[in-house]
């Protein structure tokens, strides 16, 4: 004999899941239930980073003692002040993108890795 499936109203099914969830919470332990609650309140972003850009981040996070993710929070926070006092220009370094998505790609045009070198260097000469 073949059991009968049940359709629930979503209505219904969603005060199901939730109340399955609440369960769920119910059973962890208080670091776990912390560690959930930090864990919401970030906010995760992938990005594609010129490996250059990458390198730099890593170099100036191990000079400094921190997260790569730290120093690309106040690079970026520092770039956005300069870009709002317009001080950062794109022109001369975005060509059409072939993505329907974007209209321009930015290009760094070698700049990343004549920069990393530079920074490569005056990490260097700190260390001495």
């Amino acid at each position: 004999m073949e059991r009968q499936k049940v359709v629930l109203d979503p209505a219904i099914a969603a005060i199901v899941a939730e109340g399955g969830e609440r369960q769920r919470k119910r059973r962890r332990t208080k670091v776990q239930r912390a560690q959930a609650e930090r864990d919401a309140k970030r906010r995760r972003v992938t990005l594609e980073l010129n490996p250059h850009v990458a390198q730099m981040l890593d170099a100036i996070a191990r000079e400094e003692g921190c997260s790569p993710a730290s120093v690309a929070n106040l690079l970026l926070c520092d770039a956005v002040g300069r870009y709002v006092e317009d001080e950062v220009q794109f022109n001369g370094n975005r060509r059409a993108s072939r993505s329907p998505r974007y209209e321009w790609v930015v290009e760094l045009n070698g700049g990343a890795e004549a920069l990393l070198v530079s920074l490569e260097r005056e990490l260097k000469s700190r260390g001495e």
